[in-house]
């Protein structure tokens, strides 16, 4: 199957001409006989990505036989966009959606536990602190927090001198707001915010 490739919200520099070998003669790894400059659709799972390669596996995802019809002036910003990990959202909108929904508010607890630290040729006893979800866990010190997850998109720009630069949006609730404007997303971007909530009462003992 083939289709043409609209790298949106960008006009990329057709200063430099790129020659990807697989691109104008029979691909070695996948067997793909296309002629032309072009992009092979991957898969993992739910998620989609387009990237010039003809490897069977690449980056955890699968190939597939789509072929994205590229011009050869848009080849270098494929290649950077392929460089900076970058899925385009249109491509992935429900894999997004389910995940906005999975990722729900959630609390977290402080608790605090003894370690060991090395200190200038010996070992000694500290207190250190961390967050968990399980109100059961020992060491609770009654503090809480509210973990909420948010969301950036990215698009790619060019600078004055040609180049190209990779410029996020702002942090979101709803990627799907910024999609317009950013097109593009990193399938392993974690981004939380935290706001700390009316400490507990702690019943037992701390260790």
């Amino acid at each position: 199957m083939t289709k043409n490739l609209n790298i949106r919200s960008n006009k990329f520099s057709d200063r430099v001409k790129y020659k990807i070998d697989c691109a104008v003669k029979a691909c070695k790894n996948s067997g793909c006989t296309f002629q032309g400059f072009h992009l092979h659709k991957y898969t993992k799972g739910d998620l989609t990505r387009f990237m010039i390669s003809e490897k069977l596996r690449k980056d955890g995802y699968d190939w597939t036989p789509e072929v994205v019809r590229l011009d050869e002036k848009d080849i270098e910003g494929a290649e950077f966009i392929q460089k900076k990990r970058l899925l385009a959202i249109s491509y992935n909108e429900e894999y997004l959606k389910k995940l906005m929904a999975r990722n729900q508010d959630r609390v977290e607890y402080e608790y605090e536990y003894e370690d060991d630290e090395w200190n200038g040729g010996y070992f000694e006893t500290v207190t250190d602190y961390d967050w968990t979800s399980d109100i059961n866990q020992d060491g609770i010190t009654g503090r809480r927090r509210l973990c909420h997850r948010v969301y950036q998109a990215y698009k790619v720009v060019e600078d004055e001198d040609g180049e190209y630069e990779l410029v996020g949006s702002p942090l979101v609730d709803d990627i799907m707001t910024v999609k317009d404007e950013y097109p593009y997303f990193r399938e392993d971007d974690n981004f939380m915010t935290y706001r700390d909530l009316r400490n507990i009462n702690v019943k037992r003992r701390l260790r």
